[in-house]
């Protein structure tokens, strides 16, 4: 990968917006076909790559016979890029803060055991964990929401021994999962699985919190067991649709940062070449 354009990934672009972003740098307009051959940016991806950076500050479309696009100065576009990344980076910390009260009555509750919460209930150990999992999964109608995060409650063995996972027609799967647990050839490969059947997978360098939600309405939150020596959970199973609402508002902000799961293992691919 070209010097310029690793550092332009590690300040926050994409590789193909980095690769788009250079290309445009060096010449004074080009047009979408030009930007793919000196970019090496496939031809499919272009016109997505090129509304990103136009949203993000960094070019600008040219309209015309032939449409083009151009840079646009460094000196301005990361001083918005900047700004860009404080706000995002205050509302993260908003949104820490918040959740961090919205769950501090749940675990005095459980402490004091001096109230009850009719909406969640804890459940520990791995196979009462899977078995739940399972449960929600087959009554699960419209979509089922992963924040992915090792260790797993689900046997992966098994999936990719057969060849594929089991999954119910019509529902819409979305994955976000971490960068290190992706290192592991196991979790790859079932996640490649998932990918097979219209997962839509992003990867980010750190999963914030290990989570499913269900219908947007139950949310399971797997925490690190403290006591033990060995990694282990204890997952917290809430109904609340209010609450499910604030943790997509999480996922959605991680999912658009994230990577789309084919550009990471392309990216793995380069790497190893």
């Amino acid at each position: 990968m070209d010097k310029y354009v690793e550092r332009l990934v590690r300040a926050g672009l994409t590789e193909y917006e980095a690769k788009t972003y250079y290309a445009l740098l060096q010449k004074n307009s080009l047009t979408a076909t030009e930007i793919s051959r000196l970019g090496s940016v496939p031809r499919t991806r272009v016109y997505e790559v090129l509304n990103n950076l136009i949203q993000k500050g960094f070019c600008i479309s040219i309209e015309g016979k032939v449409r083009q696009f151009r840079a646009i100065n460094p000196q301005f576009a990361f001083n918005d890029f900047i700004e860009s990344m404080d706000r995002d980076l205050a509302r993260k910390k908003q949104e820490v803060l918040s959740i961090r009260e919205l769950l501090t009555p749940l675990y005095e509750a459980e402490k004091n055991n001096t109230e009850s919460i009719e909406y969640a209930y804890i459940v520990r150990e791995r196979n009462h964990i899977t078995e739940k999992l399972n449960e929600l999964g087959r009554e699960a109608s419209k979509e089922i929401i992963t924040f992915s995060k090792a260790p797993y409650a689900v046997d992966m063995d098994k999936p990719i021994e057969r060849g594929y996972v089991e999954y119910i027609k019509g529902l819409n799967y979305r994955f976000i999962t971490d960068e290190k647990d992706l290192e592991d050839e196991s979790h790859l490969k079932f996640m490649e699985l998932w990918e097979k059947v219209g997962a839509d997978i992003r990867v980010v360098k750190e999963v914030p919190v290990k989570m499913i939600i269900f219908d947007r309405k139950t949310i399971v939150i797997s925490l690190p067991d403290k006591v033990t020596t060995k990694p282990q959970y204890t997952s917290m199973i809430i109904e609340h649709e209010d609450l499910s609402r604030f943790f997509l508002q999480i996922f959605d902000l991680n999912y658009r940062e994230g990577k789309r799961f084919e550009d990471y293992k392309h990216e793995k691919k380069e790497k190893k070449s």
